[in-house]
């Protein structure tokens, strides 16, 4: 438990991100919005993707479509 976390409160971050697939895509849920607006996925990075993930085509938000993003060694 955080140390700033009380017994039955949860409280999330914009690092708290929990992932799930079905078929071909993997999905990516954020647990909290960060304030600057900007997500980095570290788990995603061109140097430490998954090789069942050849490559990232695209990044949509679920309801919103297509979002820009820049994929680097060790973030995307």
């Amino acid at each position: 438990m955080k140390r700033w976390a009380k017994p039955d409160v949860t409280i999330f971050d914009e690092t708290d991100i929990r992932f799930t697939t079905k078929n071909d895509v993997l999905y990516a849920i954020q647990l909290a919005i960060p304030k600057n607006g900007i997500t980095k996925i570290k788990f995603l990075g061109t140097n430490n993707i998954p090789r069942s993930i050849k490559k990232i085509e695209k990044i949509e938000l679920v309801g919103h479509g297509k979002v820009p993003f820049k994929c680097f060694d060790d973030r995307i």
